[in-house]
């Protein structure tokens, strides 16, 4: 049976791998062997919404909503993308990841093209 990744590691990989999906992800404490982290995740949006999580094995459980109206407060997720998706807008998670994604493939249709003209140097 595989172990579970500890939670610390798992807020380490969004705050590296998804920093263009907010503005700012702030680890408020994450010890390794805990059951559960805890950290505040803002929105790229001029509101600037701001939501503190507690990660737990089970689910991202949102414990504070700057946002008085529309509150994800209480709020369950499964998924980290979930919550981002909650946060800004499911519509505005589409197209920002939409754009991510295009942006790395032209990138890397980039690449590609250079080390093939390299080749016919």
């Amino acid at each position: 049976m595989l172990e579970p990744r500890p939670l610390a590691e798992d807020l380490y990989h969004y705050k590296e791998h998804y920093q263009d999906m907010f503005h700012e992800l702030e680890i408020i404490r994450a010890v390794p062997g805990e059951p559960t982290a805890h950290f505040r995740l803002v929105s790229r949006l001029p509101s600037r919404r701001t939501v503190e999580v507690l990660l737990s094995e089970s689910a991202f459980h949102v414990q504070k909503d700057s946002q008085e109206e529309s509150t994800l407060r209480d709020a369950k997720f499964e998924s980290f993308e979930q919550l981002l998706s909650s946060l800004d807008g499911a519509e505005v998670f589409g197209t920002r990841l939409c754009d991510l994604v295009s942006q790395r493939l032209r990138e890397d249709a980039g690449d590609a093209k250079s080390e093939a003209d390299d080749a016919d140097l």
